[in-house]
């Protein structure tokens, strides 16, 4: 009876059998990969999904294996497609371990091998993950088994390569060659398809491995490129000297011993130059830099996780060559990206294998970043030498800007430009360059305005003061001591100074009688630079933060040797009898901290004496009171302002008046004269009568009480 009902049903099915053929013409397809598939489908149970008419990517599959299905929808069709597969599936070996790989993929794997001395199952999971990026179809048919945790992923892989599990398991350890390397990673946390489970370096890298004939560490060239030459010297550094010797010493040394841990961390604000002192240090050591790529092979921007990897698999290519390497923004693993709840940095989320990497990678590595701040201090112990690169010293600007433009500009220009410092060399290269670029018949006005327009509007542009308001001002002209009427003799306090001197100094007394220029004119007589600092300067709206300026400032003056101004003290020295906030008392004690510890030439001036904090007073070695001039300072002064403007000064008694004039300062004298250039004034009395107009915007005048 049962071979009764059978005979109608065989004949049924073999009569669909025979209309579900293999299309000869179906080829391309490498035979190993065909053989993965129908393990897949056959042996890990994605057959039903595949034959099935409404899944997604099945006509693809079994038109790749060269199955030619019928049209419509027969009942008998998915079991005919099922017999068809396993028979096809039946012609290969139980073990296809050993089937060859496509020719150019088997010899690169091999070179990768030998270079990483992987194992057989490692090699032949790596060119499983190339294929599975290579050949979509072997993609979309790990999809038919749906999303896998990962425990399953050895076994899946085990039965599809046929090779043993705990082999398996042991190539996918996270200390295993293949991940440690980064060749290969594997996503330990999410439950998701087999091939975003298991995924190789990248598409290119794949892509190269399948068909490119070359050195190993050509299929990393996406990842990793030559730097360039570098175009600055140890000349061009002398303010980080020191450091970089050590820095340079200690690769060599590294480098010799083959040393295993060995990385450098270079740090400063942007366009001072880090980059090109990792290039130098190279050259100095006669070594090839190869740069970690943060773009992919199409020019995108890859993230931090991605850089990592590229740095990994680069370890472990170059391991037994004679090189450097750069890891240029830095930031970009140490650093969140401050999205969703501030996600945390690369290195954040796998700091352990971090600290690993740090203490045993086998080349020797510079790292470079804008932002030492986003670094743990325990990445930032790890560090053999840091090397903080801050914007060179105003002199070194000097000759910096001298030296990159091509045609000469004025030299008050040139003056004016290294006086600001936040100017770096990166600026001054990029304007020259718009500058060079524009109509070379310009004139040296015309390529000055130019320059000064393109290094104002980008200082601005950064939240820095522009040329007009931040560069260090220019003496009066004619500026002379023996206008000031001070209660110290200047010109011999210049005498007993010198550029290593240390010293204290408070300039106190009433506005425009001299304070702030007599500190340039000493910066000059001892031939130091000076930096100025302002309220708007120190001041931030952040909790510490100006405390970080003030200590940063006092840190700037120290390097460059120069002598630091900050002008309106009262600002920061307050009596802390009136403070009102615990931020003010912070403020004052770290000004009075970093003022004691100063090395060099510190001036303070204040309009305000009597604001300041009594404690305050005894940290100054010199303290200068400034007063209006005396009466022979004013009629000498006034005769040199009329001679300046071209009046002549014959009236009798014109002399008697400008004596008078108690509250008269050198500053009204040039308030005037710059009125001059927009008002003209007629003669020598006009001046006197608008001399006497500035000296009553400043009120009444205090007079003294008590017995003369």
């Amino acid at each position: 009876m049962g071979s009764q009902e059978e005979s109608p049903m065989r004949k049924k099915r073999a009569r669909i059998e025979e209309s579900v053929v293999e299309d000869p013409m179906a080829v391309g397809l490498p035979e190993v990969v065909r053989a993965w598939i129908l393990r897949t489908l056959i042996k890990l149970g994605a057959r039903r999904r595949v034959v099935d008419p409404d899944e997604m990517g099945a006509i693809v599959i079994l038109e790749a294996l060269g199955l030619d299905t019928l049209p419509g929808d027969s009942p008998a069709k998915p079991l005919a497609l099922l017999s068809k597969l396993r028979a096809m599936a039946a012609r290969y070996p139980d073990d296809i371990s050993g089937m060859p790989l496509p020719s150019q993929l088997a010899i690169n794997i091999d070179r990768v091998g030998d270079l990483l001395g992987l194992t057989r199952v490692e090699r032949l999971l790596l060119a499983f993950a190339v294929l599975v990026q290579t050949e979509p179809v072997l993609g979309e048919t790990l999809d038919l088994l749906g999303s896998l945790a990962t425990s399953r992923i050895p076994r899946a892989l085990a039965v599809i390569l046929c090779v043993p599990e705990p082999e398996v398991r042991e190539a996918l350890a996270a200390r295993g060659t293949l991940c440690r390397t980064g060749l290969l990673t594997v996503d330990r946390e999410n439950t998701t398809y087999l091939q975003h489970k298991v995924d190789v370096l990248s598409g290119g890298f794949a892509e190269r491995m399948t068909t490119l004939d070359a050195d190993p560490v050509d299929l990393l060239r996406d990842k990793v490129f030559p730097s360039q030459a570098p175009t600055l010297g140890r000349p061009d550094f002398p303010h980080v000297d020191e450091l970089a010797g050590l820095a340079r010493d200690h690769l060599a040394n590294a480098l010799e011993t083959r040393r295993l841990g060995t990385n450098l961390l270079v740090h400063g604000v942007p366009g001072v130059g880090k980059t090109e002192f990792a290039r130098m240090l190279a050259a100095e050591l006669g070594v090839e830099l190869f740069e970690i790529s943060s773009e992919d092979e199409d020019g995108d921007p890859i993230d931090g996780d991605r850089r990592l990897r590229a740095y990994r698999a680069a370890q472990g290519f170059f391991a037994n060559r004679r090189l450097l390497f750069l890891f240029d923004e830095a930031e970009d693993v140490f650093l969140g990206d401050g999205g969703f709840f501030m996600s945390r940095s690369s290195a954040q989320r796998r700091k352990a294998w971090m600290n690993r990497m740090l203490e045993s990678n086998p080349t020797p590595t510079i790292w470079v970043t804008n932002r030492v701040d986003c670094l743990d201090p325990a990445f930032v112990r790890r560090f053999d030498v840091v090397v903080e690169l801050p914007n060179p010293p105003q002199s070194r600007r000097e000759e910096i800007i001298r030296r990159t433009i091509e045609e000469p500009i004025e030299d008050s220009l040139v003056g004016r430009l290294a006086g600001s410092q936040q100017l770096t060399p990166a600026i001054v290269h990029r304007a020259a360059s718009v500058v060079a670029a524009c109509n070379s018949e310009t004139s040296t006005t015309e390529r000055s305005r130019a320059m000064e327009l393109l290094v104002d509007a980008t200082l601005r542009a950064q939240g820095h003061a522009g040329l007009t308001n931040g560069s260090t001002p220019e003496l009066p002209e004619h500026y002379d001591t023996r206008y000031i009427n001070a209660d110290e003799d200047l010109g011999a306090l210049s005498g007993q100074l010198g550029p290593n001197s240390s010293a204290r100094i408070l300039l106190h007394g009433p506005p425009g009688t001299g304070k702030t220029a007599y500190a340039h004119w000493l910066a000059r007589k001892l031939a130091a630079p000076i930096i100025v600092r302002r309220a708007s300067d120190l001041l931030s709206m952040y909790v510490g933060q100006t405390e970080q300026n003030i200590a940063e400032s006092f840190a700037q003056a120290a390097r460059e040797s120069a002598v630091l101004l900050i002008d309106e003290v009262d600002g920061f020295l307050n009596d802390r009898r009136q403070s009102r906030f615990s931020w003010e008392t912070t403020l004052v004690n770290e000004m009075l901290t970093q003022m004691e510890s100063f090395p060099g030439i510190f001036i303070a001036s204040t309009n305000l004496d009597g604001a300041l904090d009594p404690a305050s007073w005894r940290r100054f070695d010199l303290k200068v009171g400034f007063q209006h001039l005396r009466p022979e300072q004013a009629w000498a002064l006034f005769q040199r302002a009329c001679e300046s403007a071209g009046f002549a000064t014959a009236e009798p008694e014109l002399e008697s008046l400008v004596r008078g004039l108690s509250r008269l300062s050198a500053g009204d004298l040039h308030a005037v004269l710059r009125r001059n250039r927009i008002a003209p004034l007629r003669d020598a009395r006009a001046l006197y009568a608008q001399l006497l107009k500035e000296q009553s915007y400043k009120g009444p005048c205090e007079r003294k009480m008590g017995f003369i």
